[in-house]
């Protein structure tokens, strides 16, 4: 989440296809631990996204939810990743 906040935050002018390429130079995502599922951009440095957490860490694909306004502490719960997902 803090790498995606900090390349989202340098790289105004990337978007998903870009930041995906980057991302997986990420340990976590080139194990396949994580994965950057969705990414989309908003007005004002905003933006939305959804991280996949791998069914090797927990039994089950999970999803995390994620935004510019998102911190430790107030970070979304995990969501099953066979709910509707907004791509």
């Amino acid at each position: 989440m803090h790498e995606l906040h900090k390349i989202v935050k340098n790289n105004t002018n990337w978007y998903f296809d870009r930041i995906y390429a980057h991302m997986n130079g990420h340990p976590l995502q080139k194990s396949g631990v994580v994965s950057l599922d969705s990414l989309k951009r908003g007005a004002n440095g905003r933006y939305d996204a959804i991280i996949g957490v791998s069914a090797s860490v927990g039994g089950v694909h999970r999803c995390l939810e994620i935004s510019s306004d998102t911190t430790i502490g107030n970070m979304g719960k995990f969501r099953s990743a066979n709910q509707d997902v907004d791509n």
